[in-house]
């Protein structure tokens, strides 16, 4: 009788094991989520977005607008950029590439290079999930965050350059203000930049310039963290 017992028992127990297993999805429960998950918040755009095959990166160097442009990384994992040849783009990031470009522009072409490096165009049609309006620009140098900001615009008023600054988390503590500029796309593809002086728009003696979706505002830090 008691072994009888026993093996209805551990019966029992094996039958709700074997349902249990077989209720659960091992592609949608569990562990087995957490690697898509992952790789999925890895794509997002920004400073750590890891390229891959298929890809389009988008180069922008503000000292040599015959740089700029949209090179699909290819199946052996490189991007062909003109007068620097092979530059390797899978599995690095964003900030890795625009590090190695910017070192090979400054021993061969230019003294100083500035290169931002980023997936393909995200920039909106210019307007939020509500309707407000919006303008996607990048804030780059002296200031807290860096990188690819869309900044919702306020009811009466235009996105300006200082708002961009502030979205961007504020000056950095070495930015020259009087010394920012906005890089902006020609039509005919080319750039032209305008200056502004953001410590005269900040002390009210100067108009603060309209952002435009695909601007670039560059905050450079002082001489010798000084003002000049």
């Amino acid at each position: 009788m008691f072994r009888s017992d026993f093996i209805h028992s551990l019966f029992f127990c094996v039958s709700l094991c074997l349902t249990a297993c077989t209720g659960s999805s091992p592609v949608t429960k569990g562990i087995a989520d957490s690697p898509w998950v992952q790789g999925n918040s890895a794509r997002e755009s920004g400073p750590g977005f890891t390229f891959r095959a298929g890809d389009t990166l988008e180069l922008y160097v503000l000292e040599d607008s015959t740089l700029d442009g949209k090179y699909p990384v290819r199946q052996t994992g490189d991007v062909i950029i003109s007068r620097l040849g092979r530059v390797q783009a899978a599995g690095r990031t964003t900030r890795a590439i625009e590090s190695d470009i910017k070192e090979r522009l400054q021993k061969s072409q230019l003294k100083e290079a500035t290169v931002i490096v980023d997936t393909t165009t995200l920039f909106g049609d210019g307007q939020d999930a509500s309707g407000r309006p919006k303008v996607a620009v990048y804030v780059y140098g002296q200031v807290a965050q860096q990188g690819l900001l869309e900044i919702p615009g306020v009811r009466g008023r235009s996105i300006t350059c200082l708002d961009a600054v502030v979205h961007a988390g504020g000056f950095g503590l070495y930015a020259n203000k009087k010394k920012v500029t906005i890089v902006r796309k020609t039509i005919e593809g080319g750039n032209y930049t305008l200056p502004v002086d953001l410590k005269a728009v900040e002390d009210g003696h100067a108009r603060d310039e309209e952002l435009q979706s695909g601007d670039i505002i560059k905050v450079p830090a002082k001489t010798f963290g000084f003002g000049f």
